[in-house]
């Protein structure tokens, strides 16, 4: 085939090729004839050789271009690689099932893993076991597409280091089509251990004042004690008379008991507050309740009452046996001594609730007013009509500690027309 200068050069001059068309027309340039006489008897040829010059200087500055967005292109991705690597935040890629398959060099470093070792691991493996169900349940909650605040978690690591977290995820698209999840941690160990600092030093301010209104309030409750038993030895010794002694016999025992008992309570109280341990088993309730029954038999027998007994044989309740004990004791002490005469007897009531068991101490007596039934189980408080009774006002507020130790928890019924305290003790796995 004999190509023409005509027909090379309306080739060249199209504006519109693309490197593909050029490549092909270059080869067929190449392989074509074209006869001598033609192209130096062409008038076009000055043309052409111009219009070549021009193309070779438009190649050239396409070169150059794709020279220079190659060169951003590269350092772009450098820029991005830097980014993701060394970002402040950890950064990992899971598949679907929460298998790691990348992560940055922050998130390397709080795991303690170097990239081989990191890749194909679940991110399960480095989550404290404690934390686990609160990972779970935000990974499932993304994958259903909900949008969770971001929520703490504590790594661990082989080496045993604990890293405190906020962990964020988010939903995108892998290569392959798949969905994929990115975790974005942010180290908060620092700011965790603040807190704990700042919980400590609240707490121990909390103790301070529990024990400065303690000892405020024993002071005052010890002083009335104090000065029946000051005068009735004042007045034996001034009289010297053995009769008027025997007849404040009696009464001078019943204010040792009182602040044997204050003295008891605040110590029990405080124990709780400061050691808050407990020693749970299943307690056979009926076999508990006799126990605290026999103790209370000869008190029961003083204010003529009568303790009516309503309890499964096979209700059990997992608590700790001592401060078990304890709540009832306190509820059906609190009963026989203010129910007063109208009410002779005294119920107490147990049966199984929802997640639990539900104790209750009833009574028909004077009731307790609207007005202070909030305040009762706040330490050294007391009903109007306890007044009229000998009492220390510890014993519920004892009662409250013990219930919230256990996780659970104690209050006056308003909705029957007696008297009835209630406490709920949850079940094992509550």
């Amino acid at each position: 085939m004999i190509i023409t200068w005509k027909q090379l050069t309306k080739s060249l001059n199209r504006k519109t090729m693309n490197n593909d068309d050029l490549r092909q027309r270059a080869l067929d340039l190449l392989k074509g004839n074209y006869e001598l006489s033609e192209a130096i008897a062409s008038s076009d040829l000055p043309n052409l050789l111009q219009e070549l010059r021009i193309y070779q200087v438009e190649l050239q500055l396409q070169n150059d271009e794709l020279r220079k967005t190659q060169s951003e292109l590269e350092s772009a991705k450098q820029k991005y690689f830097d980014y993701y690597e060394f970002a402040p935040v950890g950064y990992l890629t899971l598949n679907n099932k929460g298998t790691i398959l990348e992560a940055n060099l922050t998130a390397r470093d709080m795991l303690r893993e170097d990239k081989r070792r990191l890749t194909n691991k679940p991110l399960s493996y480095y989550i404290d076991k404690d934390y686990r169900e609160v990972f779970y349940e935000h990974l499932q909650a993304v994958l259903r597409e909900e949008k969770p605040s971001a929520v703490r978690l504590r790594l661990r690591t082989d080496d045993g280091r604990q890293t405190y977290v906020t962990m964020d995820v988010k939903l995108f698209r892998l290569a392959n089509g798949e969905s994929g999840i990115l975790v974005i941690l942010a180290d908060i160990t620092a700011l965790h251990e603040a807190e704990e600092v700042a919980r400590r030093a609240a707490l121990e301010q909390a103790r301070m004042g529990l024990l400065t209104h303690f000892i405020r309030s024993a002071s005052h409750e010890f002083r009335t004690p104090l000065a029946i038993l000051q005068s009735s030895l004042e007045l034996t010794h001034r009289k010297r008379d053995f009769a008027f002694f025997e007849e404040r016999y009696s009464r001078l025992l019943e204010q040792v008991d009182k602040m044997e008992r204050i003295l008891e309570l605040m110590l029990l109280s405080s124990r709780l507050y400061l050691q808050p341990s407990l020693r749970r088993a299943p307690l056979h309730v009926k076999t508990q309740c006799a126990g605290v029954l026999d103790e209370l038999r000869d008190m029961a027998h003083t204010h003529h009452k009568q303790v009516e007994v309503t309890i499964p044989l096979d209700l059990y309740v997992y608590a700790d046996e001592e401060l078990f004990f304890k709540a009832v004791y306190e509820l059906l002490h609190n009963a026989l001594r203010h129910s007063g005469d109208q009410s002779p007897q005294v119920r107490l009531i147990a049966g199984a609730a929802k997640d639990g068991v539900e104790l209750r101490v009833e009574d028909d007596g004077v009731g307790v007013p609207l007005q202070v039934a909030e305040r009762l189980f706040q330490a050294f408080e007391r009903g109007d009509n306890a007044h009229r009774t000998e009492g220390v006002g510890l014993g519920l507020s004892l009662v409250k500690q013990i219930m919230e130790l256990h996780g659970g928890k104690v209050w006056l019924d308003k909705s029957v027309a007696c008297t009835a305290f209630v406490l709920f003790f949850p079940s094992s796995t509550g």
